[in-house]
């Protein structure tokens, strides 16, 4: 199971109805191929590592066999990233569809 954190900083109230915002955020989802969190957190480790030119030519073969075509770096960034006006989209759309 994942274990998302959200804080509420603000209710603003007035004529029209306040909706969830994501101000900030860190790590994408883990990619669908990975069936449990300590894959998802080995991976982001083995990234890292690799990227930062720590990592040992075992993890480079095993890291580029998890994100074939992309520099170590650029798989850093794609486990690492987070797109904060995405995830306000998706909260706007389950806000309009009332399922917020």
């Amino acid at each position: 199971a994942w274990e998302h954190r959200l804080r509420v900083e603000r209710v603003t109230h007035g004529t029209v109805p306040p909706r969830p915002r994501c101000l900030a955020g860190r790590r994408a989802a883990p990619p669908q191929y990975l069936v449990n969190g300590w894959n998802y957190t080995e991976l982001l480790r083995l990234a890292r590592a690799v990227a930062e030119g720590r990592g040992t030519p075992q993890e480079e073969v095993a890291l580029a066999a998890h994100v074939p075509g992309l520099s170590p770096q650029e798989a850093w960034a794609t486990l690492d990233g987070f797109d904060v006006l995405e995830a306000d989209g998706l909260l706007r759309v389950l806000h309009e569809q009332g399922r917020l």
